[in-house]
């Protein structure tokens, strides 16, 4: 196996943030000292000309989660991402997008603080609803509203972290138990139930103006696959030495569906990787700018389109 690549989202801090610059930094952005050791420059001329991408983030906060795919197994699907404390819950659901696949966000999804205990069976679960808070998409309305949760509710884009994970924030009061904030649930396709676990773990002072990884366990599972246990069956297709006839469709599905037939895993760690769901993700691959930035106004121009 190929060992891991460095993040280079996270360069040693005695070197200069600005762009080609690889001189010994001597001094620190004031706003951000005692933070952020990214914010280190070696001259004034540095620190002035990297001012258009750090004004950004300069000063601002992130909070650090951890994502679990409830559920998953062998190993448990987790990520910890530390996202914009700015960033609304809609730009959380890009993020989580993101981080399991990319998914192509082509089925419903909700937020949810709830009291209960997680779902980790994998399937639709028929307890009672134990939600405080409900953040859905904008305009998404209850078909049967006199069987809705009566947890009150708030469209995505009009709630930020901050107004949450803030020790000030406006809604942080209907979301505590015993003084902490209870994990936030997030659930995608409500037929194959991908559900999702976010513990908020702390903040700290930005590095980025953008979700940075700082670690994927767990290949993330193709759409459509027909939830945990569908990705299950996924995964012994792929490990059987004698593939049955079915084991083979599944396998070539899994291939079409993740849109890897005539080209190796940009995603796993290791160069010309064919496709599997056993592959390493590669977290410096994430993290690539440029690569988020894509599939952010992907996300948001198929949002445009769907209301």
């Amino acid at each position: 196996m190929a060992p891991k690549p460095p993040i280079p989202e996270y360069p040693s801090p005695t070197t200069c943030r600005a762009f080609f610059c690889e001189k010994e930094a001597t001094q620190a952005c004031s706003r951000c000292k005692g933070g952020s050791q990214r914010s280190r420059y070696c001259s004034v001329k540095c620190q002035t000309a990297d001012w258009k991408l750090h004004k950004k983030y300069c000063g601002k906060t992130v909070y650090t989660f951890k994502i679990e795919l409830l559920g998953s197994r062998d190993p448990v699907i987790t990520r910890v991402v530390d996202v914009p404390a700015w960033y609304t819950f809609q730009e959380l659901h890009f993020v989580i997008q993101y981080a399991f696949g990319p998914w192509q966000q082509v089925h419903l999804h909700e937020f949810s603080y709830k009291t209960g205990r997680p779902n980790r069976s994998g399937g639709i679960s028929f307890a009672p609803d134990t939600s405080v808070l409900r953040i859905r998409m904008d305009g998404e309305q209850d078909e049967l509203p006199e069987f809705a949760p009566k947890s009150p509710q708030i469209y995505e884009s009009q709630i930020k972290l901050s107004d949450v994970y803030d020790a000030e924030g406006k809604h942080r009061a209907k979301v505590l138990k015993n003084g902490e904030v209870l994990p936030l649930e997030y659930l995608y396709d409500f037929g194959d139930n991908w559900e999702h676990r976010l513990t908020f773990k702390g903040e700290r002072m930005a590095s980025a103006a953008r979700p940075l990884f700082a670690s994927a366990v767990g290949y993330p599972p193709a759409e459509d696959a027909g939830g945990v246990s569908g990705w299950e069956e996924v995964k012994e297709a792929f490990a059987a030495t004698n593939p049955t006839p079915d084991q083979i469709s599944r396998r070539k599905w899994a291939i079409s569906r993740m849109n890897y037939e005539s080209r190796t895993d940009p995603l796993a760690v290791g160069e010309n990787v064919p496709y599997s769901p056993f592959n390493e993700v590669n977290v410096t691959v994430m993290n690539y700018d440029g690569r988020w930035e894509n599939h952010l106004e992907g996300y948001k121009e198929q949002l445009k389109y769907s209301m």
